[in-house]
């Protein structure tokens, strides 16, 4: 038989287990949730993005569903090349990206010449490799640096005299 101490430190062992993953799930949620507040999304809007993109874009629903959902093929280039797009890294944020034009109202023009320069930017540095596919010989994120303008100016600080 048991002793109260014994259940007791069984008891808190099982405890921790079950609520600590719980809790780190809920740390990840609130700092994805504020992330996706800040870009314009709403809660519910968060969690069926991370959801989707973690399904489709792991794999996890290939073997069940038959298709392969984490890569899509588009069209063979010559014979050896399979052209394709990753929905995780490609198709999602694509939708993501229509989805936000769409709701924030954005002028056309601003739209279409940030994709025109980050178009121009990319076919220049880009080459294809046989071995490798398309290879990027340039940093990403350094167009995006590029790219990136305050939207808001700050306002000048009003003095005011007192008498």
């Amino acid at each position: 038989m048991m002793d109260a101490a014994s259940f007791l430190n069984l008891l808190g062992g099982y405890l921790v287990v079950i609520f600590l993953p719980l809790l780190a799930f809920y740390i990840v949620y609130l700092i994805l949730s504020r992330s996706f507040h800040e870009m314009g999304f709403s809660s519910w809007e968060a969690v069926v993005i991370v959801f989707v993109s973690f399904l489709l874009g792991s794999g996890l629903v290939d073997g069940v569903a038959g298709v392969r959902f984490s890569d899509v093929a588009l069209f063979t280039y010559h014979t050896y090349w399979l052209v394709g797009i990753n929905v995780g890294g490609a198709l999602i944020p694509l939708l993501l990206s229509i989805y936000l034009v769409w709701k924030n109202k954005l002028r056309l023009i601003r739209v279409l010449s940030g994709i025109t320069s980050v178009a121009v930017i990319t076919y220049f540095v880009t080459y294809a490799d046989p071995e490798q596919g398309i290879v990027s010989s340039f940093l990403p994120s350094f167009q995006n640096i590029i790219r990136t303008r305050p939207t808001r100016r700050p306002s000048k600080p009003t003095i005011r005299s007192h008498k």
